[in-house]
């Protein structure tokens, strides 16, 4: 708030409240801007919530306790018992203090209802805030692999002692995505804050709450492990024309006891750009049994010298949970859901011991094939009573069709783990399908529990074909084809893992690589485990892919590594000829002819602009002829400078090249009149750069021209005798007579269609008439003028 806007604000309050009320005002317009621009929306310190922000408020994407209502409400509906909780927060050693309440209602129809109250007050402010929330929440698709929630909000500041208040009323909006993947263990989050909040003061002044949105992941490795990352970005604060992105990391470990409890450690990382303090770490532990939890995090703040503390206890409120109990997953046609309401009727008691129970497989899938990993599926009780005594329990097994196969009976203690091998009664394999693993509990021959799980049986390796491209390929720089792609074709979708070995020719593995899930493109550098280039020679790639039953299926493929890089001259007749009466001869001369695929001839002007290209030539070819023609038959242009590349394609896939110079000869000038040398520059040797007091004769030359010479050409002939070889003197040559053309065009003005060049280097390239010019003139360019 810069001093424009407090004059502007001062000007306003007197006017209404008058000039007493003036100076308050304003401390309590300032306080609002800082409240509602300067603090940081999400920070964990403030934010609610113990378990998230023992997890850096790395939420987004977990949101499955009473906090879900903030970090994103679509999570209400992964809440099946009703539950009261109570938080308090203590932030920065007590200068602020942050009561609340929240209560959260899971619904029969998959959905959640939830109402949140928070208050803010502050130990060196008359101010507070209150916060009202009403969330709610609901899967979208019977498959539950989307949920969406909203909060409505009130919010209000006001100042104890002071006819000065703020209220807005604003909206959230959360979603949460749980794909099919990684048999669910991923989710996804996303959410909208405040979306269009303004908080409207009673002294007229308007003040927008920034928008934060957030988006988050999270990996579960099993039931009692989670790890999550969120990125949100605040659009605005409270009008600045700038947004701040904040990052959240956390993950938690829980310890699961029937007995003593169970205990939650947690941790987490919050970092956000261009506020104080940047970073905050946050350290969380819990402990819970079947009614109660209560959460705990210590955040520690070097920069404020203080602390933050955190702690909310959550009551699980007794037959107010969701009362459709369903089973994980449903075979169509083979066996109807039970519910407690279908059931027959149980007694009471007997339903409240048993109402937390459920079965826990081991893993959904299972092999009945010799060596698998998953040989059997074992189902466990979790939430069992302590006291399971005096009943009567059936374990069996349900066929794809409804048939009982396998049935397994008992009575007095009900065990804590069921199993199965994919047997039926005789003990043979049962076929690949879906099976139904049901358990039933009986009391007096009645049936008090019932709960059934899907089993998958899967006995057949996930085939699948692997090709390689190249088979033969060369890792190294210059390589057109520098690594190995694998491309993999199957039908099977249950992919769990895949595995891609590399061995030398002994058998040897000099480099695994590993990952989750199905891939159909693997690829590899052709280095080792160490990151060393390996070694020319015969390999073998290995691909192997497991399902989630524990089959695998192996398929390898045989390779080369070739780094060979080719060996060559360049043969070439002539470099300097006349176009259209003349030919140049180009051809490569390879001293392992056996390991070259082909070759390609490209001739290109000055400007690297194509002008003729010889391709795709065989081995068998021992040159490709130039007439001086382009691609469209035209001759080219006599006294200029054209480019050679010689491509050399191997069959190790390594392109390797070597280029050159041409010149076609200067016109003929059969008319005339005129013909006088107007300056001749001797250069430093070595040196391509117009020596100073040769600019003066240019000049008067370029003068005399435009004065005198109507219809003309100007020749400019170079020549380069200097130390090196007859290629490195025709391209110094030419270099120089480039530099004088560019001075004339360029800086003269005169016009480049009347100029022709070229470079004799030393003579090597020239015919004998002109050669013995050439070694004359040295190191020296000559402009010459013909004219009528």
């Amino acid at each position: 708030m810069g001093p424009e806007d407090i004059e502007a604000i001062e000007e306003v309050l007197a006017l209404k409240y008058g000039k007493k009320s003036v100076f308050t005002l304003l401390l309590i317009a300032a306080f609002a801007f800082s409240l509602f621009g300067l603090i940081p929306k999400d920070d964990i310190a403030t934010a609610p919530g113990a378990r998230a922000a023992g997890m850096g408020g790395a939420f987004a994407a977990i949101a499955d306790d009473f906090s879900s209502y903030y970090y994103n409400p679509a999570g209400l509906v992964l809440i099946n018992r009703a539950n009261l909780s109570v938080c308090f927060d203590s932030v920065f050693k007590g200068s602020q203090s942050d009561p609340g309440i929240v209560y959260v209602q899971p619904l029969q129809d998959d959905s959640s209802f939830g109402l949140a109250y928070y208050k803010d007050t502050y130990a060196s402010s008359k101010f507070s805030d209150d916060m009202f929330y009403i969330s709610y929440a609901a899967y979208l698709d019977e498959k539950k692999t989307y949920s969406l929630g909203a909060n409505l909000k009130h919010l209000s500041t006001s100042a104890s002692g002071y006819n000065a208040y703020g209220k807005a009323g604003s909206m959230d909006i959360g979603v949460m995505v749980f794909p099919d993947i990684l048999e669910k263990k991923i989710r996804f989050g996303f959410l909208a804050q405040d979306m269009d909040a303004v908080m409207i003061w009673n002294n007229g002044l308007r003040q927008r709450i920034p928008l934060l949105f957030k988006m988050g992941t999270s990996y579960s490795f099993d039931k009692t492990a989670v790890v999550d990352m969120d990125v949100d970005i605040i659009q605005s604060d409270a009008g600045r024309d700038h947004s701040r992105t904040g990052v959240h990391m956390g993950g938690e470990k829980w310890f699961l006891n029937k007995d003593i409890g169970n205990f939650g450690v947690r941790g987490g990382f919050y970092w956000r750009e261009a506020v104080q303090q940047n970073a905050k770490y946050g350290f969380g532990v819990s402990y819970g049994r079947e009614d109660f939890v209560v959460d705990y995090v210590f955040i520690p703040d070097w920069e404020n010298f203080g602390d933050t503390h955190k702690i909310n206890i959550s009551w699980f409120i007794a037959g107010m949970d969701r009362h459709t109990v369903k089973s994980e997953e449903k075979s169509p046609g083979v066996i109807a859901e039970k519910t407690e309401a279908n059931a027959p009727a149980p007694a009471a008691t007997a339903s409240e011991r048993f109402k937390y129970m459920e079965p826990v497989l081991s893993q959904k899938y299972l092999s009945t094939a010799r060596g698998s990993l998953y040989g059997h599926v074992d189902i466990t009780l979790s939430g069992r009573p302590v006291d399971m005594t005096g009943l009567d329990w059936v374990f069996d097994i349900v066929d794809p069709k409804g048939m009982v196969i396998k049935e397994t009976k008992g009575n007095g203690t009900v065990p804590d783990i069921f199993s199965w091998a994919g047997d039926d009664n005789s003990g043979a394999a049962v076929k690949d399908g879906d099976y139904i693993a049901r358990i039933t509990i009986n009391k007096d021959g009645s049936m008090i529990w019932q709960k059934v799980k899907v089993v998958t049986v899967d006995a057949t390796p996930p085939s699948f074909s692997a090709e390689l491209d190249p088979k033969v390929f060369a890792p190294v720089k210059g390589s057109r084809v520098n690594e190995l792609s694998v491309a993999i074709k199957t039908d099977f979708s249950d992919i769990k893992a895949w595995t891609l070995s590399i061995k030398d020719s002994s058998g040897g593995v000099i480099r695994k690589m590993s990952g989750d899930g199905f891939t159909d493109k693997l690829s590899w550098g052709g280095k080792d485990a160490l990151g060393a280039a390996v070694k020319d020679g015969s390999y073998q790639a290995e691909i192997s892919m497991e399902d989630y039953a524990g089959n695998s299926y192996t398929a390898a493929e045989s390779f080369k590594v070739d780094t060979y890089i080719s060996k060559f001259t360049v043969n070439i007749n002539t470099k300097i000829f006349k176009p259209g009466k003349e030919n140049v001869e180009i051809g490569p001369n390879f001293v392992e002819p056996g390991k070259i695929k082909s070759w390609d001839l490209q001739i290109t002007d000055k400007n690297n602009k194509a002008v003729r290209s010889f391709d795709n030539r065989p081995l068998k070819a021992k040159s490709a002829v130039w007439d001086g023609t382009d691609e469209n038959n035209v001759t080219v242009r006599a006294g200029s400078v054209y480019k050679y590349r010689l491509v050399i394609h191997q069959k190790n896939g390594i392109t390797n090249y070597a280029e050159g110079l041409i010149e076609t000869d200067l016109p003929e000038f059969k008319d005339a009149g005129i013909q006088l040398t107007l300056a001749a520059i001797d250069f430093e040797a070595g040196d391509k750069t117009i020596p100073a007091g040769a600019y003066l004769s240019l000049d008067q030359a370029c003068e005399a021209v435009k004065k005198y010479a109507k219809d003309y050409y100007l020749y400019i002939k170079a020549a380069a005798n200097d130390t090196g070889t007859a290629d490195e003197n025709m391209k110094l040559s030419m270099d120089r007579a480039l530099a004088v053309k560019d001075y004339l065009v360029t800086t003269r003005g005169l016009n480049e269609d009347n100029i022709y060049i070229i470079g004799y280097g030393d003579g090597e390239y020239a015919d004998r008439a002109v050669k013995d010019k050439v070694l004359k003139a040295g190191k020296r360019v000559e402009v010459e003028l013909l004219t009528k």
